[in-house]
């Protein structure tokens, strides 16, 4: 019998890229986690954010949805450019710019400065999505 009278089925489960989809599920799952974690953690430091930059009622509402604004913009504006530019050029961008916006929150010393970065995350949280 010839090689290719020798070729099988596959299965369901029977999948020579379960490695490769295994890398893909965890890193989605962690990407996700990534942008909840960055949604979420405004909740966790705003009372002491308000006490330091002296916060009223309307700038803390603001702060808490300032990334989720940015990710209400970021969503027709990154699906565009993804589209034109190339997945791979804006995830890599992506990347670096969470990292850089995630740093500076840090140093921000003002409410403008950071509900700046944190909508700026937010842009980047929707350039990741985007691809």
């Amino acid at each position: 019998m010839s090689v290719a009278g020798q070729r099988r089925t596959r299965g369901a489960g029977d999948s020579p890229d379960r490695g490769f989809l295994a890398r893909i599920t965890t890193a989605t799952a962690f990407g996700e986690g990534l942008d909840g974690y960055d949604l979420g953690t405004i909740s966790v430091v705003l009372p002491a954010l308000e006490s330091s930059f002296g916060l009223g009622s309307l700038e803390s509402g603001m702060l808490a949805a300032s990334s989720l604004a940015g990710i209400f913009v970021g969503a027709p504006v990154f699906g565009f450019m993804t589209d034109r530019f190339g997945r791979r050029k804006l995830f890599i961008f992506d990347l670096i710019a969470f990292v850089i916006l995630g740093v500076l929150q840090g140093t921000a010393g003002s409410f403008a400065i950071l509900f700046a970065l944190r909508f700026a995350l937010g842009l980047a949280i929707e350039i990741g999505r985007a691809h």
